[in-house]
């Protein structure tokens, strides 16, 4: 297990669900789904074309049209091009890259697709994945999206390690597995298990800005 990077891992393990459920499931990603999720992946790694349309309005009709180019192709086949990876003229298809790039991007989006559906569950993450779920929780783009929140933001894992992610006053601590945390500060609220501790203050402001 050790041996490869949680891209790697997550990676196959999201070509597997996506075999498994189909083009037409729901996701977490608000109007996705699991075939809009797709296309999002590959045009990730195989349309840099495509990028600036993820951020920037004016682009987004020729982002759609290269997502909606994977149509074209048999689902199997689109599982098949994610499965396979990168192509060979990106720097993501080192590991190393892989790992700082897509480490995270496919725990989140393969919990989009897990939790898009009723009845879902948490899964029993192995040691090394928990460790890099951590490094991804105290990482700097983690700390940069909850430092809008405009409290004091502590993570307390199950394990009873404490991390602070941004100072200030008043102070919410967030309690839970580090990828319930990880979920959590991606902006999937509502699909994950952790507890806020608080003052009824530092709940409010925090909520508030969450909103906006």
């Amino acid at each position: 297990m050790a041996s490869t990077t949680l891209a790697q891992r997550e990676r196959a393990a999201l070509a597997d669900l996506f075999d498994e459920i189909g083009p037409d499931q729901p996701t977490l990603c608000v109007g996705w789904d699991t075939g809009d999720l797709l296309h999002h992946l590959l045009c990730r790694e195989r349309r840099p074309d495509a990028l600036p349309g993820q951020y920037l309005a004016f682009f987004a009709p020729w982002t759609q049209r290269a997502m909606d180019g994977y149509d074209r192709k048999s689902w199997r086949d689109q599982v098949n091009l994610f499965r396979a990876g990168p192509p060979w003229y990106t720097p993501v298809r080192i590991p190393a890259v892989d790992a700082i790039t897509n480490n995270g991007e496919f725990f989140i989006h393969h919990e989009d697709a897990r939790r898009g559906r009723p009845g879902w569950t948490t899964r029993e993450l192995d040691a090394d994945t928990t460790a890099e779920l951590v490094r991804q929780l105290t990482g700097l783009p983690s700390r940069l999206a909850v430092k809008p929140l405009g409290v004091g933001v502590r993570a307390r894992l199950d394990d009873g390690r404490e991390f602070e992610l941004a100072s200030g006053e008043p102070v919410v601590t967030l309690v839970g597995a580090p990828g319930e945390l990880v979920l959590w500060i991606s902006g999937r609220r509502e699909a994950c298990k952790i507890e806020i501790e608080g003052t009824p203050e530092a709940v409010r402001v925090m909520e508030a800005a969450t909103r906006r």
